[in-house]
């Protein structure tokens, strides 16, 4: 317990605590005149008691929110509380400082999305059940700062002929974002899956992303990939479980080249697992730098198979991770857009991927070679400087270990 309050006690105020505590109420209250206190939208245990926010539901919707989903009473507080029960087909700008969440009433948002535009720095979008066809749950557009996604369930289905884009959660040129304990699931069979998509349209890099703690789960019969980004820097994808099941291409987490490099970011203590028909890339990097590895299990099965892939990336870390293999018939993934190409290997680097540091990694896996460098200059030494050391490999027919395995 937090706060006792007992006998001749008047006009007390306890407004907007956050409590955490095993106690079975965070504030105690016997007093004589109990209804001249003012005790209101505290949150114990992430519940907010006596909340004055407002609750929304299908029934009220608009009551609170114009045609095209905006706020349209006036904000006369610092920020915005409101409580989503059950809503269906709508859109929601988050275009202030607010707090969505469901303050532990039943709730269903279906074919809801929530847009968090510049304006809406300092929100908290948190404790949220969706369920869409085709749209995506939470979308960030570019310059937004300083957001919480938490601990909300996206499912997303896409119709069978549906052939675009299905995102759990797309975010913009932004700063300062908290992606942490959300439940991810996405199913497609003709779409492109993203779990998680930091992507955007300006020149200006997202940084001080933390994606971490969440459960992504995506089935795809043509690309699925769990976190994928082209404008990244200065961020963390830390202890997500990612799993990942098709007929197509999987990608685990994957960087990309659109608008500069990706850089500067720690990849660890990630679970992923990816299974799919065709090529399977645990960790990708495409043009890429100051990029560290460490710690994670991954575990690929596919007609090809890469754990670790680097193309042209600098200074780039693969340490303590546990990588898992077990590539099948390259004649079996067909056509092939990806640079990085078809292949089987746990770790894979090309095109004058520069100053790879490979360090204590246990390697299970049936591939030919299991650390291949496949780089087309090496004229200049200086252009290519990859350090293997300490590797442990576990073949899965013979058992061996090795200190230096590079082909």
């Amino acid at each position: 317990m937090v706060f006792f309050l007992q006998g001749t006690i008047y006009n007390t105020t306890i407004v907007g605590n956050k409590i955490s505590t095993n106690a079975s109420v965070g504030i105690f209250k016997d007093t004589t005149d109990s209804y001249g206190d003012n005790m209101s939208d505290n949150e114990v245990n992430d519940i907010i008691e006596d909340s004055t926010g407002i609750v929304i539901r299908d029934s009220n919707f608009y009551n609170y929110f114009d045609k095209d989903g905006y706020f349209k009473l006036g904000i006369l507080d610092e920020s915005l509380v409101l409580i989503l029960t059950h809503l269906t087909n709508k859109k929601i700008y988050v275009d202030y400082k607010m707090t969505l969440l469901s303050n532990g009433l039943a709730n269903l948002l279906t074919n809801v999305t929530i847009i968090v535009t510049s304006e809406g720095a300092g929100s908290v979008i948190r404790d949220l059940n969706f369920y869409n066809t085709n749209v995506a749950a939470i979308i960030l557009e570019n310059y937004v700062e300083s957001i919480i996604l938490k601990n909300n369930n996206i499912t997303i289905i896409s119709d069978n002929n549906y052939t675009g884009s299905v995102i759990g959660i797309k975010i913009g040129q932004s700063e300062n974002i908290l992606v942490e304990a959300n439940n991810i699931y996405i199913s497609s069979k003709k779409g492109f899956v993203y779990g998680i998509s930091v992507t955007d349209s300006t020149y200006v890099f997202s940084k001080y992303i933390n994606i971490t703690q969440n459960s992504i789960i995506l089935v795809g019969d043509n690309l699925v990939e769990g976190v994928y980004t082209d404008s990244m820097s200065n961020s963390e994808i830390s202890n997500n479980l990612i799993n990942l099941w098709g007929n197509g291409f999987g990608y685990g987490v994957a960087t990309a080249y659109m608008k500069g490099n990706v850089n500067n970011i720690t990849i660890k203590n990630n679970i992923i697992v990816v299974n799919v028909k065709k090529m399977a890339y645990l960790i990708e990097l495409h043009i890429s730098s100051n990029i560290t590895i460490i710690n994670n299990l991954l575990e690929g099965f596919g007609s090809g198979v890469y754990g670790v892939a680097l193309y042209n990336s600098d200074n780039v870390s693969i340490i303590d991770n546990e990588i898992r293999t077990t590539g099948g018939d390259l004649s079996g993934i067909g056509v092939n857009y990806d640079v990085l190409g078809s292949g089987n290997s746990a770790i894979f680097l090309t095109s004058n991927s520069n100053n790879t540091f490979v360090k204590n990694n246990i390697i299970y896996t049936n591939a030919r070679y299991q650390i291949i460098i496949n780089n087309t200059n090496t004229g200049d030494s200086n252009i290519n400087n990859t350090n293997c050391t300490n590797n442990t490999k576990i073949d899965l027919n013979n058992i061996f270990f090795s200190k230096l395995f590079c082909h």
